[in-house]
C-alpha cells in the first residue's frame, strides 16, 4: 500500500487545509463516544445532525494505511453527513504494527455491534446501515459488506447492511503486500495471520513465498468474496459506490475496477457505481516534498474529499445522490 509514501505524504495532504472551504456540520450537540475494548483506540464516535432527515445511519473507518489515524479524525466527514441529515459513525481501531492485521477487522466487526447495539438500546432503532471507509478503512468496509463467512463470525446483521462506500479503498489483499519493502520482512510485523510451517515463515531465492502470503490473505480479501456461493441468484451483494484515482496506486485503481466488475456481474446489473478522479498535477507542496503524483492523487482525494461544499465536488454530489436513493429504497 505504499505505507512509506503515506506516512510521508499524510503531514503534506494535511498542510493543504487552508485552501478548502469548511462544510457547515449542522450540529450543536457534543459527539457521543461509544467504547467496545480497553485499547484506547477501540470506541466509535457518534455525530447526529440536529435534524435527523434520514433513517439510514453511516458507518465510517478512516484512513492510514493500518497505522495511523483514529475515530475523530473522520470530523470533515461527520460534518459533511451530518449537514445532509444522516447520523455517522466513525469506527476506530487498533493500529499496527503493534496489533498486527487482522486485529483491525476483530475491532471493526466489534465497533460495529457495539454501536447498533447502543443506538437500539437509547432509542435510537437502525433498520439500514451504509459502510464506508478511506483507503485501508475501505478495506474494512467491504469486509464487513460482502464477506458472508465473516458477517456470520462476528454475528453482524447483514440483513441491515443496504450499501457500501469507498473511497480510495483497498478491495484486493494482495495489496497489502508492502510492495516497497525488499524481501517483504516488514509484513510479518504488520500482518499475523494463520499459516502452515514451511512457507511464509521461510525465505525462497532471499524472499517470502508470494504465493503462500496471498494464500494466507485471501479469506480477508474482499474481491475474492464475490462468487456465486455466496450471492447466488436472488441474493444480489448490496450496492457499491467508489470513489478513486485514476493515477492511484497505494490503492490501485486496477484492483477496484475489478472487483466493481465482478460484483456487477454478480448482480446482473448497475451495481457498482464509480466516480473516477483524473490524474491531474502535482501540487507545490506535493512538489516541495518530492512526492509522486500517484500517491498525491490518494493523498489529497483522501484527505481533502469531505471539506468542500458538496455543491462544489462531483464526486460528492453524485455519492448523495445515490445514497439518498438507498436510504429512499430507490
Amino acid at each position: 500500500m505504499g505505507c512509506v509514501y503515506e506516512l510521508l505524504s499524510t503531514p503534506a495532504a494535511y498542510l493543504t487545509r487552508a485552501y478548502y472551504n469548511h462544510h457547515p456540520n449542522g450540529r450543536s450537540s457534543a459527539p457521543i463516544v461509544i467504547p467496545f475494548g480497553p485499547h484506547k483506540l477501540q470506541h466509535c464516535v457518534l455525530y447526529e445532525p440536529d435534524t435527523v432527515t434520514h433513517s439510514t445511519v453511516v458507518f465510517y473507518f478512516h484512513g492510514g494505511a493500518y497505522l495511523l489515524g483514529d475515530p475523530e479524525s473522520m470530523i470533515d466527514a461527520a460534518n459533511v453527513y451530518n449537514a445532509q441529515g444522516y447520523r455517522f459513525v466513525s469506527v476506530g481501531f487498533r493500529w499496527a504494527p503493534f496489533h498486527p492485521f487482522p486485529a483491525q477487522a476483530d475491532d471493526a466487526f466489534n465497533g460495529v455491534n457495539a454501536a447498533l447495539n447502543w443506538l437500539d438500546e437509547h432509542n435510537r432503532p437502525v433498520q439500514r446501515i451504509v459502510i464506508g471507509g478511506t483507503s485501508c478503512g475501505g478495506h474494512l468496509a467491504t469486509l464487513l459488506c460482502y464477506g458472508k463467512d465473516l458477517q456470520r463470525r462476528y454475528g453482524l446483521d447483514a440483513d441491515r447492511i443496504a450499501g457500501c462506500i469507498s473511497v480510495a479503498g483497498i478491495t484486493h489483499a494482495d495489496d497489502m503486500m508492502l510492495r516497497p519493502f525488499p524481501g517483504y520482512a516488514v509484513w510479518h510485523r504488520y500482518v499475523k495471520l494463520d499459516t502452515h510451517p514451511g512457507t511464509c515463515g521461510e525465505r525462497t531465492y532471499g524472499r517470502r513465498n508470494r504465493w503462500a502470503m496471498h494464500q494466507a490473505l485471501v479469506p480477508w480479501s474482499p474481491i475474492e468474496f464475490l462468487t456465486p456461493e455466496n450471492f447466488p441468484p436472488g441474493h444480489p451483494p448490496v450496492p457499491f459506490f467508489s470513489i478513486h484515482g485514476f493515477s492511484d496506486k497505494m490503492s490501485p485503481y486496477a484492483s477496484e475496477t475489478a472487483f466493481a466488475a465482478r460484483l456487477n456481474a454478480l448482480a446482473s446489473g448497475d451495481a457498482a457505481h464509480a466516480r473516477v478522479r483524473e490524474a491531474g498535477s502535482a501540487k507545490p507542496v506535493a512538489q516541495v516534498f518530492a512526492i509522486p503524483r500517484w500517491t498525491w492523487q490518494h493523498m489529497i482525494l483522501t484527505v481533502t474529499l469531505h471539506r468542500r461544499q458538496v455543491e462544489a465536488q462531483p464526486e460528492l454530489r453524485a455519492l448523495f445522490t445515490w445514497l439518498d436513493g438507498i436510504d429512499t429504497g430507490r
